[in-house]
């Protein structure tokens, strides 16, 4: 495995909605991902999020994206 295809710690999530939303966010852009649990005795239970060192700019500007729309859907939807 080369460098680039070497995976990195890209986040780190409680376990609960946002360790599914992340990694589909990636996997629309063809981000491969890789999940881990992990169980920390004072946190609990969270979810690392691992992408290959080539793809972790996109990985951000991927989730970048993602959280201006959903601003932008918010934004809209306000009364």
């Amino acid at each position: 495995m080369s460098n680039s295809d070497e995976l990195v710690l890209f986040m780190t999530l409680p376990v609960g909605v946002d360790e599914l939303i992340v990694p589909g966010v990636l996997a629309s852009r063809d981000i491969p991902v890789h999940l881990t649990e992990r169980y920390f005795a004072r946190q609990g239970r969270y979810v690392e999020i691992r992408v290959p060192a080539s793809r972790l700019e996109d990985a951000r500007r991927a989730l970048d994206d993602a959280k201006l729309v959903g601003e932008k859907l918010d934004s809209d939807t306000e009364v």
